[in-house]
């Protein structure tokens, strides 16, 4: 069974929660539209900002619904990547031909960026277990989706000049009604790629890495399967971008405006 929470069946859309979690943004910022105390229709244009929360809210709330899962309390991050196969072994013939040395494959995952390090022993390797909730892509124009259950992890190490720096992607993922293993390794054999072990917030830079290793294989060697390539595109996924560059406009807007808005009381300040 898929890991909670299900990803979408097509890999043409994105995740519904993550759209979901675009709608309750938008519902949240209260104070988006004109301040009240804006004379000329500021009357009208406060109800019409306040339909307009009500049906975000509603949009974001069916969306949550039809994910079969509440949101959890977090930042999700959605990285693009893309590239080239270098190295296909189908004894079974599975891939039915389909896949040869120079295809393409692309695809997207998503991780929460808050999940905290579980490797607490080692300075220098930060790895984060179950942090994936959606992986989704196509080799060749086949698809593969996951995570099927929750072994998936992202895995940083930072050795400066005395070993080698990596980034490493990990998830259980179903190509064909096949359970097969995820991989997107990126490494630096000069130790220089990364300053610390934390979970990169942005995609690598993939100039500074001398490998950029892609894998869908059985790691159980039950099936010899076996697709690598290289890395050749790894991008923010655009809708978290916009998403971002809005709430920072937002902010921008705030500010240079210098409106106030009035203290909300809590229960320490009673």
């Amino acid at each position: 069974m898929f890991k909670e929470p299900l990803p979408h069946s097509s890999l043409n859309l994105r995740p519904p929660h993550f759209w979901a979690s675009v709608f309750v943004f938008l519902a949240g910022n209260e104070h988006a539209g004109y301040n009240s105390s804006t004379t000329g229709g500021a009357g009208t244009t406060n109800k019409f900002s306040s339909v307009l929360r009500s049906i975000a809210y509603a949009a974001g709330a069916l969306l949550w619904l039809g994910t079969g899962a509440y949101p959890a309390v977090g930042h999700p991050a959605t990285f693009e990547f893309a590239g080239e196969i270098t190295y296909v072994a189908d004894d079974d013939g599975l891939l039915g031909g389909a896949v040869a040395v120079g295809s393409p494959f692309s695809g997207l995952y998503t991780f929460e960026s808050t999940t905290p390090d579980s490797d607490l022993d080692e300075p220098r390797r930060g790895l984060y277990a179950d942090t994936i909730s959606f992986v989704s892509g196509e080799i060749a124009g086949i698809p593969f989706l996951g995570p099927l259950a929750p072994t998936d992890f992202v895995d940083v190490r930072d050795f400066p000049n005395t070993s080698f720096d990596h980034y490493l992607v990990y998830a259980e993922v179903e190509l064909l009604s096949t359970a097969l293993d995820f991989k997107l390794r990126l490494g630096d054999q000069s130790g220089t790629a990364f300053q610390s072990d934390s979970l990169p917030l942005v995609p690598p830079d993939l100039a500074l890495f001398d490998s950029t290793r892609f894998a869908v294989f059985d790691g159980s060697e039950t099936i010899p399967l076996r697709v690598e390539g290289y890395v050749t595109w790894l991008v923010p996924e655009p809708g978290t971008v916009v998403l971002l560059a809005f709430a920072t406009l937002i902010i921008l807007r705030r500010k240079k405006s210098g409106t106030q808005y009035p203290a909300r009381q809590t229960e320490r300040g009673k």
